[in-house]
């Protein structure tokens, strides 16, 4: 039934986060919460409640119509460099670990910017104006990259080739945001369009700063209802299948 299902998932959240200490990796709970939970959501964690940290996972209600009009305009580019988290998130941890004014005036602000996008998100296709959602979801998405720059340090959370890629988009105005996922440092882009554009604009002006050696690739991006589903064979077989459900 749906308690037990809740049960279980943040049973499996909380044991991700402990594997990753476990491994060093210094990784948080937003990867397997926006991996696991399916559609929108905002997730808070208590102040100084550790082992284990006090978790709770708000489902957020978008509208349909919203939700595909976000999907449309939702593009993600590999930006051809792999990264190892831990590396950026140890700057991240010392920064933190000053808590001089500016960065602790950062967290609050990301703090903030998250109630802010969930906000604008579920308020989305219900009778206000939608673009004026779409564009609340966006500054936040701006100013979370500057802030992610700003707590891990420019020089390792943006790479040159990723400086180029964004600073193009914007100046094209084929945008309305983008910001690395993760700790930054690489792996893949995420990009909101600007209305009437589509991915190939996006890979013709990309094309512009890059050159064969980069491996930048372009995908699709829709948001999934369901999340991650592990599929199991039958029991004779010794492989199975993870996958994310497209609606």
């Amino acid at each position: 039934n749906e308690e037990n299902n809740n049960h279980t998932r943040n049973n499996l959240l909380h044991c991700v986060s402990e594997l990753e200490q476990l491994l060093t990796t210094c990784g948080g709970w937003q990867d397997q919460v926006g991996g696991l939970v399916g559609g929108a959501k905002i997730g808070r964690s208590v102040a100084n409640t550790f082992s284990p940290v006090s978790l709770s996972v708000q489902s957020l209600t978008m509208d349909p119509t919203f939700q595909a009009m976000l999907s449309q305009r939702l593009v993600l580019v590999f930006t051809g460099k792999t990264r190892l988290a831990k590396n950026v998130l140890q700057t991240v941890l010392r920064n933190w670990a000053k808590r001089t004014k500016d960065i602790v005036e950062t967290v609050e602000a990301l703090v903030h910017d998250a109630e802010t996008a969930a906000k604008a998100l579920e308020g989305g296709g219900r009778g206000d104006d939608d673009h004026h959602h779409l564009a609340v979801l966006s500054s936040c998405l701006n100013r979370y990259w500057q802030h992610k720059k700003h707590m891990a340090g420019a020089d390792n959370a943006e790479t040159p080739l990723v400086k180029s890629i964004l600073s193009r988009l914007h100046e094209k105005g084929l945008i309305m945001a983008g910001s690395l996922c993760g700790a930054g440092g690489g792996g893949f882009l995420v990009l909101l369009l600007e209305e009437g554009y589509a991915m190939e604009d996006i890979r013709k002006a990309v094309g512009s700063v890059t050159d064969d050696d980069n491996d930048v690739s372009f995908h699709d991006c829709t948001v999934s209802n369901e999340g991650l589903q592990v599929l199991l064979s039958p029991l004779e077989a010794e492989s199975f299948d993870m996958a994310w459900h497209r609606n």
